[in-house]
């Protein structure tokens, strides 16, 4: 039988894509943010988890760090993957589910911006937050934004009441 996709596995192409092509002025300020926040090392090596199209990887990457992005949906990496190659960065993005990375303490940061968390469950939220803890170098450093996790939660306890 065919895998019937998860919502979220194609909420990110579309619609989501489009309006993450279109906000260069967020990415601007985003990226300047991680970089004030984290305040990373000139050699650290960071992970955009989910990295959707790319844009903060990017940006991050044009700044000279070493940067590498996560995200489960191959139309958006393909678009990741071309901004990359325009802006001549050698950026590496890998197809996965970001509750599965194998990389054990290879990061010094590691980032999920873009209304991506949440989504999962609290069991695969747990699993992401293990995940990320587990790429991340010790002393390494986590930023999470929030933006709409409460919404998020509040529905998902309503479906659950109702």
């Amino acid at each position: 039988m065919a895998h019937e996709p998860e919502w979220y596995e194609t909420l990110f192409s579309g619609v989501m894509l489009e309006v993450q092509r279109r906000i260069p002025w967020a990415t601007a300020v985003e990226a300047e943010f991680i970089c004030r926040e984290l305040a990373p090392a000139p050699d650290a090596k960071i992970l955009d988890v989910p990295c959707g199209n790319g844009r903060l990887s990017v940006a991050l990457a044009s700044k000279g760090f070493n940067v590498s992005g996560v995200d489960l949906t191959a139309e958006i990496l393909v678009d990741a993957r071309q901004a990359a190659k325009q802006n001549n960065l050698d950026i590496v993005f890998h197809q996965r589910d970001m509750r599965d990375l194998p990389w054990k303490g290879e990061f010094d940061h590691a980032f999920c911006f873009g209304n991506s968390f949440a989504y999962l469950g609290d069991e695969g939220d747990r699993k992401f937050l293990s995940a990320v803890a587990n790429v991340l170098r010790p002393g390494g450093t986590f930023l999470l934004e929030t933006h709409f996790v409460a919404e998020t939660v509040f529905l998902q306890r309503l479906q659950k009441r109702y």
